[in-house]
């Protein structure tokens, strides 16, 4: 989650989530962009935490209440993550956590 890139003013935050799907036998990946951030600065996702910089993000025990309660299907692989801290480059500096529960078949 996030990152930021250089523009020509200064830091843009950013709050898009991608995965890297790898294949150890090949020695190949590619990523997939999950959740788009609409160009990151002040725009969030719905729902999201706001567009930021230098963050952690931890595995955590599984949270089922993270995935409403329902029981993972067949196959599924599910994680969840925290998401503690950042700062929007030199405009302000987050103190917050927010979980992000990614699942997969």
């Amino acid at each position: 989650f996030g990152g930021a890139e250089a523009t020509d003013e200064g830091l843009n935050p950013r709050g898009d989530v991608w995965v890297l799907h790898f294949d150890a036998d090949a020695g190949t990946g590619q990523w997939e962009l999950l959740l788009d951030d609409n160009g990151g600065g002040e725009s969030t996702s719905p729902g999201g935490p706001p567009s930021r910089n230098a963050a952690t993000l931890s595995e955590i025990e599984y949270i089922e209440q993270a995935f409403d309660g329902t029981p993972p299907r067949d196959g599924e692989i599910r994680k969840c993550f925290v998401l503690q801290g950042g700062w929007a480059p030199f405009r302000k500096t987050y103190n917050d956590c927010f979980v992000l529960s990614v699942s997969c078949l």
